[in-house]
């Protein structure tokens, strides 16, 4: 190890049940891009400011 001061231990190959394969192999979006995550987050950023009585913008 002295000549080596970085060891990186990844784990080496592991078996990966089906059902995570196959939720994995689902098709994704950018929530950066995506209307649908943008109106929820609004939505829950102005449930949130009627929570606490805020009339400022609240961010998560």
């Amino acid at each position: 190890m002295k000549d080596c001061p970085l060891k990186i231990m990844t784990p080496g190959p592991v078996q990966v049940r089906e059902n995570v394969r196959m939720a994995r192999s689902l098709k994704t979006t950018n929530s950066d891009l995506d209307p649908v995550f943008y109106e929820e987050y609004k939505e829950t950023c102005d449930n949130i400011a009627k929570m606490l009585h805020t009339t400022g913008t609240v961010y998560i």
